[in-house]
């Protein structure tokens, strides 16, 4: 008899890894949806949840990574996601030589590389449909090369670059304004004219031609960046697959499209389906559709900003539960970068009566802001949920240190699509989650630019040999130490001499990494800007209104917080 206790005992142990083998053993094709937002660090995302009951609900019915890290800039996080790779392979990332974050125009040249594997050319290899919705940023190219359509998607919806405050204010612009642009156009392109013969007798007949290149250079790139004022307002393209829905768009309303062109897919595509959402909202400027406005009770654009995404992702889950999809469907919600967003002054009041946040606010004084970048936890630690009823049990926590790229192979691995070993950069989550990995990355490498890691994060610990400052890079010797459990806001550096083994292992695993890089000082955001491959909805007015109308949603009171 004691002998049946103990075998009963031992098999209901083991009950949850073999029922996660069994899952993942089977022919199953769950649908994926995978929402992002560009910047909402991991403190802001616990301290939000009093205006998100939406996210709340997610929370408490998913798998939270509590030390996951995005990359430091957006642009590479996204491609880290769509292809498992780290950014410094795929060359998405800030270059050597000039400062651009991200690529610095909508006409800029270089775009993710299409020899790049995506996730979604992997899933539709295994039968799926795909879309991909929003903030695409990952280039244009000759006659849109780098769109999401030849980056494995079926079909998407959104737009090619993060928005600007030109993207509200003169979209509201008549027409006729628009039309009397004409006269500027012309005067642009004679600007360009006379340019380019001063350009050139420069460079013939002056003896400082290197200074002269320098001139041109400048010249051009500030012609054709998103910071002058005429080429903004037209870098506000909204696009539907192959056409421009609106130059520009309603930067107001764009979730509700973003949010109406979801739900659509979702009642309307073949199973299984593949659905990529990449929210604007959150980002700066900050905005939020007229009937949001307020609803926070704050008067905090931020905060009403929140309670739209809230209700957003609150409208796919009731979708997918209405249609009966909710245990067939991997939902996973991250953001792309950390940041500030919050008024700390009330945000640690408001907190007080949740739930899960009875112990009062998280800590608000990580280092790190716009203009003191160095892979600070405030700029690259982000929220990370996984959800699957069939698989993951609810409210699980996941406390080891995973990374963005580690999301595309734990998708392959819970569809059952094979992809070769060594081809991507991330591992699959699975192990962690059945209890079967201890830990996933011994070293997690953290960059400022194509170079070499700026940072390294080794279990707890982590060190930076350099951060950037207001006048550029500045290298650190000896590299600063922290203790990332115990001081997670890296205030107080630890004694490089008392722990010379630690910092000995982990200097030789940072070069060995460097030494193992096939891809070397390439920056798709230095490519050249070629003014023709500007997209124009129709030459030379570059103008088009959104007539699109909202077809699978309803506002009433009951998507707001409680």
């Amino acid at each position: 008899m004691e002998g049946k206790h103990v075998l009963f005992f031992v098999l209901f142990l083991s009950i949850p890894n073999c029922f996660v083998h069994e899952v993942l053993g089977q022919n199953t094709k769950p649908n994926v949806v995978l929402i992002a937002v560009d910047q909402f660090g991991f403190d802001d995302f616990n301290n939000s949840l009093a205006y998100a009951k939406n996210i709340r609900k997610l929370l408490s019915e998913a798998i939270q990574c509590s030390h996951a890290y995005s990359h430091l800039y957006s642009t590479s996080s996204r491609a880290a996601l769509l292809t498992g790779r780290l950014p410094v392979r795929t060359g998405m990332l800030k270059g050597r030589f000039l400062p651009f974050t991200s690529l610095p125009s909508i006409a800029s040249s270089g775009g993710l590389p299409l020899n790049e594997q995506t996730l979604a050319e992997f899933l539709r290899r295994k039968g799926y449909t795909s879309k991909f919705i929003g903030l695409w940023d990952q280039g244009f190219g000759s006659k849109g090369k780098f769109l999401p359509l030849n980056q494995g998607f079926n079909t998407w919806f959104g737009v090619l670059t993060q928005h600007s405050e030109l993207c509200s204010r003169l979209q509201q612009k008549p027409h006729e304004i628009f039309v009397n642009e004409v006269l500027i156009l012309i005067l642009y392109g004679l600007f360009w004219l006379l340019f380019v013969v001063a350009s050139m007798w420069c460079l013939c007949f002056l003896k400082a031609k290197f200074i002269s290149v320098l001139v041109v250079v400048g010249i051009v790139l500030y012609a054709t960046n998103s910071r002058t004022t005429f080429i903004v307002v037209r870098s506000c393209v909204l696009y539907n697959d192959r056409h421009i829905v609106a130059q520009p768009y309603d930067i107001e309303n764009i979730t509700l499209r973003f949010t109406d062109e979801a739900l659509g897919f979702i009642k309307t595509a073949t199973q299984p389906f593949f659905l990529m959402v990449n929210h604007l909202v959150l980002s700066k400027p900050l905005f939020a559709s007229p009937f949001f406005k307020n609803t926070s009770g704050k008067s905090d654009m931020f905060l009403d900003s929140l309670v739209e995404l809230d209700w957003s992702i609150g409208s796919i889950l009731q979708t997918l539960e209405h249609l009966n999809l909710t245990d067939d469907t991997i939902i996973i919600f991250t953001a792309l970068s950390g940041g500030a967003n919050f008024n700390d002054s009330w945000l640690c009041n408001s907190s007080q009566g949740i739930q899960e946040n009875q112990g009062g606010c998280y800590n608000l004084s990580l280092k790190g802001n716009l203009s003191n970048l160095g892979n600070w936890e405030k700029q690259i630690h982000v929220p990370l949920l996984i959800k699957w009823p069939k698989m993951i049990h609810n409210g699980t926590t996941i406390n080891q240190t995973v990374t963005l790229v580690d999301v595309m192979p734990t998708i392959l691995h819970l569809t059952n699509t094979s992809y070769t070993n060594g081809t991507l950069n991330g591992k699959s989550l699975v192990g962690l989650i059945n209890g079967t990995m201890e830990v996933l990355h011994s070293y997690v490498f953290h960059y400022l630019d194509v170079t070499r890691p700026s940072a390294v994060t080794h279990n707890e610990f982590k060190v930076f040999y350099s951060t950037m400052s207001d006048s550029g890079i500045v290298h650190h010797d000896p590299p600063l130490l922290f203790n990332i459990r115990t001081d997670p806001g890296e205030i107080t550096p630890l004694s490089v001499e008392d722990n010379s083994e630690l910092m000995a292992n982990i200097s030789e695993a940072r070069e060995r990494h460097i030494e193992n890089r096939t891809r070397k000082w390439i920056s798709q955001f230095e490519y050249p800007i070629l003014p023709w491959l500007f997209p124009c909805a129709n030459f030379p007015y570059c103008h088009r209104r959104d007539s699109g109308k909202l077809k699978h949603i309803v506002l009433n009171e009951s998507i707001l917080f409680n």
